[in-house]
């Protein structure tokens, strides 16, 4: 019971000038569970946790006071429904999920994601297809530089051969060789000659 209904009680004790009765007399019932009938105007109320079997139901009046409800089906807007018996209720049945129909909008969104799918796709394909055009020249490129490393190796080998201006420094070397040779037989013959013409 709201504040407003004591006042309200109040009020009348007073106008009728009846004495005796204590406004703390007046028990007030609080509510733990509330929500609103399929109307989406009318409250319902209930002082445990819960819309539950056993639990006593009240229809809340637009000045806040709680009256018993009357016995029958009351449908929540989540689609529950409570059947009352004497402000009690007897039985609740739980609301069946409805299907949900597809609006006209919900379809255009789906449509631009499947296309914006089918677009990202084609995008990944003509990438694959990038892709695998640069991994040919890449493995070209390396086929090409595997290949002038081994001729470099092969060039190194050579090196250890005599190159050409060594061959003309040992050509160089063998007539200086010559030279020397020459000139200690020549100076041996000139030797021997004297000693003969002596």
């Amino acid at each position: 019971m709201s504040k407003t209904f004591i006042e309200k009680v109040s009020e009348l004790l007073k106008k009728h000038d009846i004495k005796g009765v204590q406004l703390s007399e007046v028990v007030e019932i609080k509510m733990s569970a509330e929500g609103k009938l399929a109307d989406g105007e009318t409250t319902v109320a209930t002082p445990s946790d819960e819309f539950s079997v056993g639990a006593e139901l009240y229809v809340i009046d637009a000045d806040g006071n709680p009256q018993p409800a009357p016995d029958g089906e009351h449908t929540l807007e989540n689609g529950t429904m409570l059947v009352t018996a004497n402000g009690v209720i007897t039985e609740v049945k739980e609301a069946e999920p409805a299907e949900e129909d597809m609006s006209a909008e919900i379809a255009s969104v789906i449509s631009a994601m499947d296309s914006k799918l089918e677009e990202i796709k084609s995008q990944l394909a003509e990438a694959k297809t990038e892709l695998s055009s640069v991994k040919q020249d890449l493995a070209d490129k390396t086929k090409q530089l595997t290949d002038a490393n081994v001729k470099i190796a092969n060039l190194s080998k050579k090196a250890s051969t005599i190159s050409v201006k060594d061959e003309q420094g040992a050509e160089v070397k063998a007539a200086n060789l010559s030279t020397k040779k020459q000139t200690k037989e020549k100076t041996a013959l000139e030797i021997i000659l004297s000693k003969k013409s002596k």
